[in-house]
């Protein structure tokens, strides 16, 4: 299989540092100690960072706490 036969669907979407802050609704700087503690998974391109839409929401589904019923 070639690189043009790649689904559309197997790609994830990549998002800047600046998109995947607003998505997360934190600053770069956080998002980037984030990204320092191995916390939110990220790609490589060249000398930037991606980050896969998935990815960004798993981590915001796996950093949410119930409440607490009374």
């Amino acid at each position: 299989m070639t690189d043009s036969h790649i689904a559309a669907s197997s790609i994830p979407t990549l998002l800047t540092p600046k998109e995947a802050a607003v998505l997360l609704r934190i600053s770069k700087a956080s998002l980037y100690r984030l990204v320092d503690s191995r916390v939110v998974p990220f790609h490589r391109v060249g000398r930037g960072l991606r980050f896969a839409d998935e990815d960004i929401k798993a981590y915001l589904a796996s950093s949410r706490v119930e409440s607490v019923r009374r």
